[in-house]
């Protein structure tokens, strides 16, 4: 089947934006640029129409923007898709600990300021987690202050395979690295090799129902706020008393539900950072 790419621009103020991208659920969507007051949405689609994008933004978004003002859409090329898009593309510096290169031929823009500076490459493709997002920044931030020698970790939802390369990075001798999505398995597979941790982090193709193995040490999920609320009961169980679960994927006014929920079950909310309007939470299982 031939793959056709969707590009839509909207116009809107950045403090919205989060708002828009968190609406946004449907297989289809590929990611998000974002600058300044301009959002750039990617779809996949099987027809070389955009118009079921368009239909379906309208819908989605009706109630925080008008799409049809603010918002061009147009079909792109394959090819031209994937090359604008690593253009765009530049290393991210995570504090004084860690830099994500996009492709092996980039380089940092500063030297590394210490010599325990990680260096990770992950070369764009499909998978989401090139570390240009702020929920992948912060959960990779908390799984460095959190991560002890010798545990084992859960990445779920693992995409690129870079959050899980962060844990094996910061000490982990062992790290699942789950994704419903056999061609993120792939990219994240590839990933894991080129930065030479295919001993310690193991990509599988599964979902959180059907995963199961001894309670981990810990556990980083990314992912929509909706299914974190849904599977807490679920993550409670596969982590072991005093374990951490590292949750983002949360904008602030989903925070304190999903922190309710994480109590009820049996969290204690350790440690919370915010960028933009993301949040990233960091629980302990208390009992």
């Amino acid at each position: 089947m031939e793959r056709h790419f969707v590009k839509a621009t909207i116009t809107i103020p950045e403090e919205q934006q989060p708002l828009v991208i968190a609406c946004v659920e449907c297989p289809s969507f590929l990611g998000a640029e974002q600058s300044g007051d301009v959002l750039t949405l990617w779809f996949e689609t099987d027809t070389p129409s955009h118009e079921p994008i368009a239909e379906y933004l309208s819908r989605r978004l009706g109630d925080i923007a008008d799409v049809t003002e603010r918002c061009t859409i147009e079909t792109v090329p394959h090819y031209d898709w994937h090359a604008q898009w690593q253009a765009s593309l530049t290393p991210v510096t995570i504090g004084d600990r860690l830099v994500v290169l996009p492709g092996e031929s980039f380089q940092p823009a500063a030297p590394a300021t210490t010599s325990t500076t990680i260096t990770i490459v992950i070369e764009p493709k499909m998978a989401f987690g090139t570390g240009h997002h702020p929920t992948t920044q912060m959960c990779a931030e908390l799984l460095l202050d959190v991560v002890q020698q010798g545990e084992q970790w859960l990445d779920i939802g693992t995409g690129s395979g870079l959050l899980a390369i962060v844990a094996g990075a910061a000490g982990a001798r062992r790290v699942l690295a789950i994704d419903n999505d056999p061609g993120a398995i792939a990219e994240a597979t590839e990933n894991v090799r080129r930065n030479g941790y295919a001993g310690i982090v193991e990509p599988i193709v599964a979902d959180i129902a059907s995963f199961h193995r001894q309670p981990m040490d810990g556990i980083v999920a990314n992912m929509y706020s909706t299914i974190l609320e849904r599977e807490m009961p679920r993550l409670h169980r596969m982590i072991r008393v005093g374990g951490h679960l590292i949750a983002s994927g949360i904008l602030h006014y989903q925070a304190p539900i999903v922190e309710r929920i994480a109590s009820d079950v049996g969290f204690e909310s350790r440690t919370r950072l915010e960028r933009g309007e993301w949040v990233a939470l960091d629980f302990v299982r208390k009992r």
